[in-house]
């Protein structure tokens, strides 16, 4: 699994407690970060480098935020981060950057060629050009 992937899991789990936090006033304070790690990739083998890396990337991104409940630090989905996975997520994001890198390059291959083509448009005119100039002096 991608950390992309594993980003986006965290975020849809932490998404699926805000109706739990909503209905029953708040989150129970096993939840750490690193519980849900566990419990989210159980058949992974994360290593506690990776669960430092997957929290402050979306502590970093802004997506989640860390509030203390009995002495324990428990993730929390921001706004944002709930907006954020509602429109795809960060495979979504990897998506649109891999469709506008693909724009970009046909872009520029698009105007390789038109430049090409303008050359020879250009060289086209210049043979016709000299062939009516030595056609009307050979008259």
């Amino acid at each position: 699994m991608t950390h992309y992937e594993k980003l986006d899991m965290l975020l849809n789990g932490l998404l699926s407690r805000v109706i739990h936090r909503n209905t029953h006033g708040s989150d129970n304070s096993i939840l750490t970060f690193e519980f849900l790690c566990s419990k989210l990739f159980k058949d992974e083998d994360v290593k506690a480098w990776e669960v430092k890396y997957l929290q402050d990337r979306l502590i970093g991104d802004e997506y989640v935020e860390m509030i203390e409940k009995d002495n324990m630090l428990i993730p929390n989905i921001t706004q944002k981060g709930i907006k954020f996975i509602q429109d795809g997520g960060y495979k979504k994001e990897q998506e649109r950057k891999n469709m506008q890198d693909e724009l970009v390059k046909t872009s520029i291959e698009s105007n390789k060629r038109s430049k090409w083509a303008f050359v020879v448009s250009i060289a086209s005119f210049l043979v016709a050009l000299a062939a009516l100039i030595i056609g009307l002096l050979n008259k």
